[in-house]
């Protein structure tokens, strides 16, 4: 899903199919436009889900604060870029 434009508002519908995926383990979401207020959707999203292992989101629109917020919250088996 690289390089699709995908917004804040699609990120809502992905966050909610991945909080009962149990088959995606890589999700590459690089150079979208997804911004800080994703952050919220993503962290309950990744509390729900336990199958992702890698998740590319660099080159969106998140705001350094933001990124690490992420790093801290994320699961230590999960492999983020940023």
């Amino acid at each position: 899903m690289t390089k699709t434009n995908i917004s804040d508002e699609g990120m809502i519908y992905i966050f909610r199919a991945l909080e009962s995926n149990t088959s995606v383990i890589n999700l590459n979401l690089s150079k979208n436009i997804i911004t800080d207020q994703c952050y919220e959707n993503f962290t309950n999203c990744l509390k729900a889900n336990k199958s992702l292992k890698t998740i590319n989101l660099s080159l969106n629109l998140l705001s350094q604060p933001i990124k690490e917020k992420l790093r801290i919250s994320m699961r230590s088996n999960i492999k983020l870029t940023l």
